[in-house]
């Protein structure tokens, strides 16, 4: 379960935390506005620019320096809670009794955990292209 997204100059996302709590939660605004961003922050997060649909330097706010964009994210899987924090600088993911650390590692560490290719995670954020809509 998702618990918290916060992000420092991500697409339109420049300083935001998003808190969710236990249930159904649901995101809701007109076009535009940050919705699908949301995702992929998430996404980003878990896979890092490969889990993304566009390259570092579309990901960054505009008028904002590359190294300056940062999401932090927590979540519970399989009744472990991990936090996992990623920028150009580097990625670090943290849970009970371990740590990770570095941007190959940390990529590594989600595929294993989920059993799945960043690449295909980023097929499910963002837009939909007609390659995406079909999976």
């Amino acid at each position: 379960m998702l618990t918290k997204i916060t992000t420092t100059n991500f697409r339109k996302l420049e300083n935001r935390t998003f808190e969710f709590t236990p249930g159904l939660n649901v995101i809701r605004g007109a076009n535009e506005q940050g919705k699908s961003t949301l995702l992929e922050a998430f996404a980003y997060t878990l896979g890092g620019v490969k889990a993304c649909r566009d390259e570092l330097d579309e990901l960054v706010t505009w008028g904002k320096a590359a190294n300056s964009l940062e999401v932090t994210s927590e979540f519970s899987f399989a009744g472990t809670t991990y936090t996992v924090t990623r920028s150009k600088r580097g990625a670090e993911i943290t849970y009970p009794g371990g740590r990770v650390t570095g941007q190959n590692e940390c990529t590594s560490f989600f595929e294993r955990l989920f059993g799945v290719d960043m690449k295909t995670i980023g097929k499910s954020s963002g837009d939909d292209t007609p390659e995406q809509a079909a999976i």
